[in-house]
């Protein structure tokens, strides 16, 4: 019989022989599923033995079962009532396989069970031993979601194989001048940076962009924490997700710390090429984490400085200095003067590079009277390390992106007041204005970081790791 009522308005098939014949009863305390469960009854088997199998389970209230036998080829549909079998949880669908009898022949009466929904669901063990009498022969299995569309992967790289796949700087710098190209072009897309601040002074960006030149588009997310060094963790931190325009799929994953040490100072870099002084023998670097030590490295790779003597550096922690002081060493002949306040590292400075803190409530610096004629100023912390005064004595200030750069001093950087710019750095670099036109000009350059730099720069490294058999191939 079919549809039989059971108590507490459960309706549970077994298949019998060489069809589906009886209703049965499990035990009382299964939680029920919250999505309803196709079940289909096959034909097929290849032994005479005779085993009794479960063959239902529904959502709360109404659900179908799908039955078929040798009687009735065609599916019949039938609406039960059942408040639970299966225990429910969160994974992907499961095959519930039983053997549900056979015929004289060896015909197979059934091969179990499909669950063909999205939710995952099993007996718990200790209901299972008390429970489960109807249930023998019976096994639940993982199997996954239904197949819906084409098989996509994305490449995932950790964070030190991004660092592993980088290119060198001066490769990094050929990067920045595309984006800067398709930029001032008006290709690219960039809006301006969103942000997030779920704690004081603590930001998360979303930065996306496309970069027509190389037809991909990206977005970094990323958070700027200034407690994360004494904890084990890069100030930045996140991730860069690349995206195929054409269908919208991910091509890769990526840690974004490496990837915003390596754009930022080679963005730098762009500019010192563009706007460098007639003299740059001594350099100014102020703040000597990360950002600092690839700042130098980038001013050695890039060549751009190639009369440099001297590094004057500061920073507010004793050790950071000492240990910087042996980082230059290591790496060249430069020499190395350690600071004990910032006056000393910015007095007499060609290029001076600011790697501080970057946030609204700064403690900024930097004045008129210690900035050098014809120097250039890279402030890598968007300025917040110079005073109001120290900027309006720049003869010009350029940007990466106005808009981005005003909507911090929007959203209260620059100590809250408005800042002057007077072009972007792109058009420097496609000729269409000039850059430094004396040798006295103070110029400084604030990139606020277009997020262009981090889909190209991202780009090439997928390429590299690609090249190099490099990263874990991830199912979409």
């Amino acid at each position: 019989m079919f549809g039989e009522s059971l108590p507490q308005r459960w309706q549970v098939f077994s298949a019998k022989g060489d069809m589906v014949e009886c209703a049965t009863a499990i035990g009382s305390d299964f939680a029920v599923s919250q999505k309803v469960i196709q079940v289909l009854l096959a034909a097929g088997s290849d032994t005479d033995e005779m085993h009794d199998g479960t063959l239902a389970a529904v959502e709360p209230v109404t659900g179908k079962i799908e039955r078929r036998s040798e009687t009735f080829f065609e599916p019949e549909h039938i609406d039960v009532e059942v408040p639970g079998l299966l225990e429910r949880s969160s994974a992907n669908g499961v095959v519930i396989e039983s053997l549900q009898g056979h015929d004289s022949a060896g015909r197979n009466k059934g091969q179990g069970l499909l669950m063909s929904d999205l939710q995952k669901l099993y007996k718990s063990t200790r209901q299972a031993r008390s429970k489960t009498a109807n249930y023998r022969n019976t096994r639940v299995t993982e199997q996954k979601a239904p197949t819906m569309w084409k098989t996509v992967e994305f490449l995932y790289l950790n964070h030190q194989e991004v660092h592993d796949m980088r290119p060198p700087y001066a490769e990094i710098v050929e990067l920045c001048e595309v984006c800067f190209r398709d930029h001032a072009a008006g290709t690219a897309d960039m809006p301006p940076k969103i942000r997030v601040t779920p704690r004081d002074e603590m930001y998360v960006h979303a930065k996306p962009g496309y970069l027509p030149s190389f037809d991909v588009a990206g977005i970094k997310w990323q958070s700027n924490v200034e407690e994360n060094p004494a904890n084990g963790l890069p100030n930045n931190i996140g991730l860069v997700v690349l995206t195929n325009p054409d269908d919208g799929s991910p091509r890769a994953v990526m840690d974004c710390s490496w990837v915003t040490a390596l754009r930022t100072p080679a963005a730098a870099m762009t500019a010192l090429k563009y706007l460098k002084p007639a003299d740059s023998r001594v350099a100014c670097i102020i703040g000597l984490g990360l950002q600092g030590r690839c700042h130098f490295d980038a001013l050695l790779e890039t060549g751009f400085a190639p009369d440099l003597e001297t590094v004057q550096i500061f920073d507010l922690r004793p050790e950071a200095i000492d240990s910087f002081a042996d980082f230059v060493r290591e790496k060249s002949n430069i020499q190395v003067v350690k600071a004990d306040r910032p006056e000393t590292a910015v007095r007499g400075s060609d290029i001076i590079i600011s790697c501080t803190q970057f946030k609204k409530n700064s403690d900024p610096q930097i004045i008129p009277e210690w900035v050098k004629a014809g120097s250039l100023a890279l402030p890598a912390d968007v300025g917040s390390y110079w005073t109001p005064e120290g900027r309006e004595l720049m003869d010009k200030i350029y940007t990466d992106d106005i808009p981005q750069t005003e909507s911090f001093a929007d959203y209260g950087f620059f100590q809250g007041q408005s800042v002057r710019l007077d072009a972007e750095i792109g058009r420097v670099v496609i000729g269409e204005i000039e850059g430094r036109q004396s040798d006295d000009e103070r110029l400084m350059c604030i990139n606020a970081g277009l997020s262009l730099y981090d889909v190209a720069l991202a780009q090439r490294i997928y390429e590299r790791a690609l090249e190099r058999g490099v990263g874990t191939r991830l199912p979409w």
